[in-house]
């Protein structure tokens, strides 16, 4: 049964959520924000390694260059080279070609020879190393489209180095093409490194784990710390494609950067971020209950005492409900005072409902003050009554939650046929005597009571705060000289002016 009830907050309540959930919301957005400024951070810093990356690369493949170019150079300074080229000793030929593969370019692992090759001017085989990789055929070059690109130069053309990239098997393969004979070239020493070898100085040159993946998917090399780095979170992968010299894939290069530093200074700033926005949260929530405590629900708690003690009527004087509508009066004017708003203040005349009282008892004019209230509550919006300044209305409520209240049509009973009412959001004279035209027509007509049929006529004084008056007892006084005017002129309502009453 509680649990079916509906829960009812009060303003400060309400007013507390909001605090918290704009509070939530912002650390949930501090939370998102770190996590996309640690992307946005993590695309610039792969964008800056895959330049870098690139760069050390290219400076791999000029030193290959270089290198292979020195050996070039060597094999065709070594003794009867040219000799054997001229009386075709190709065997011999063969011998020193497989010599190279136990010289220091290659035991030091400068370069990963893979094959050394002798051809004449027309790239025709003279000679060819058996060490090395299977060519098929076995004097095959090694990257066949670059040696067709240097047999088609011409003139000077034909002097200089020509290198490149290829794959040769599914493995990607650096080939130098390096002429011999001076000024006048006899032919071409082509020297087919295997890149992937030489790759592997990324991981000395950048610091970073790396993967170099063939084009089939074989895995060529992988560093020592690559499965610890590639099951931690706080690696980032940054990928490098190495095409050849015919833009076709050769090789996958991926460097792990480790990223841990990095991510605990965002993770240790983002806590501070959420950790001050909660304690600005909490401050703001103590804050607005400090300041709605002291400003706004004692006298609400006010109004709700006194509208308890004017519902439940009693066998209080008439000079007792007088004294509770001025103190409802004044409570609601130290509101209104802080929100600079206007309010009506009503006397009503209900002509002959101290007869009803008389004729037939004081349970008869309980049960028509009842009847009366039922028909203010249908004609009057809930922004018209009292219950707006802070009882029970949905959204303005200010008193703690479970508070009961029953006050959407109370009136107070001032004397005789004289009640009290107040409008809190009626803002000018239009609007109130819009409100005073709708209590008339519904209660100007007959009652059932006690089986009997009983007439009311109801005449309206109303008054505006600040305009006729800033305390309460001057709005009552002049509401009802606005009411005993109406009377007067037979009239259904008037307002106060002070040039005519």
């Amino acid at each position: 049964m509680n649990a079916q009830r509906r829960i009812r907050l009060g303003l400060s309540d309400k007013i507390s959520l909001t605090v918290i959930a704009v509070g939530v919301l912002g650390l949930v957005l501090v939370f998102y924000t770190s996590i996309y400024y640690r992307n946005i951070a993590y695309e610039h810093y792969q964008r800056s390694l895959h330049i870098l990356a690139t760069i050390k690369i290219e400076e791999i493949l000029n030193d290959l260059k270089s290198d292979a170019a020195d050996l070039a150079r060597a094999i065709e300074q070594q003794p009867d080279f040219h000799r054997h080229i001229a009386d075709g000793l190709n065997l011999e030929m063969a011998r020193q070609l497989d010599e190279q593969f136990f010289q220091y370019f290659v035991t030091a692992r400068i370069i990963d020879l893979a094959k050394l090759h002798v051809v004449d001017l027309d790239f025709n085989p003279l000679s060819v190393s058996n060490e090395g990789i299977a060519t098929d055929p076995p004097s095959g070059l090694v990257c066949a489209e670059l040696g067709a690109q240097a047999r088609s130069r011409k003139g000077a053309e034909r002097l200089q180095l020509i290198s490149g990239t290829c794959n040769y098997n599914e493995h990607p393969m650096f080939v130098l093409i390096s002429p011999f004979g001076g000024l006048k070239p006899e032919g071409y020493i082509q020297i087919a490194a295997h890149l992937a070898s030489s790759l592997r100085q990324l991981e000395y040159a950048l610091g970073m784990p790396v993967q170099i993946e063939l084009r089939n998917g074989e895995v060529s090399y992988q560093s020592d710390e690559w499965s610890a780095a590639i099951d931690s979170n706080n690696h980032l992968p940054v990928v490098y494609n190495l095409r050849t010299h015919n833009d076709e894939h050769s090789v996958r290069v991926v460097l792990l950067a480790d990223m841990t530093e990095f991510n605990q200074r965002v993770l240790s700033h983002r806590n501070w971020v959420m950790a001050l926005a909660t304690l600005a949260v909490a401050a703001t929530v103590i804050l607005i209950l400090y300041i709605l405590q002291s400003s706004t629900i004692t006298p609400l708690s006010r109004i709700h005492k006194i509208l308890s003690l004017i519902n439940q009527g009693g066998g209080r004087s008439e000079t007792d409900n007088r004294v509770l509508f001025a103190q409802l009066l004044e409570n609601i004017i130290t509101l209104q005072k802080n929100r600079k708003q206007r309010f009506a203040v009503m006397i009503l005349d209900l002509d002959n409902f101290a007869a009803v009282n008389e004729q037939f008892g004081h349970d008869a004019g309980t049960e028509l003050l009842k009847n009366i209230g039922e028909r203010l509550s249908r004609i009057l919006r809930e922004t018209d009554i009292i219950s707006w300044t802070g009882t029970d209305t949905p959204g303005h409520k200010l008193l703690p939650a479970g508070t009961k209240t029953e006050y959407r049509a109370t009136l107070a009973r001032l004397g005789g046929d004289e009640f009290g009412m107040l409008l809190p959001t009626v803002a000018n004279e239009q609007q109130a005597v819009s409100v005073a035209k709708r209590i008339i027509d519904s209660l100007d007509s007959q009652y059932t009571i006690a089986n009997q049929q009983v007439t009311l006529k109801c005449c309206v004084g109303i008054s505006i705060y600040p305009d006729h008056g800033q305390q309460e007892q001057e709005l009552i006084r002049n509401a009802d000289k606005a009411m005993f005017q109406a009377r007067q002129q037979a009239g259904k309502y008037c307002i106060y002016s002070a040039k005519t009453l």
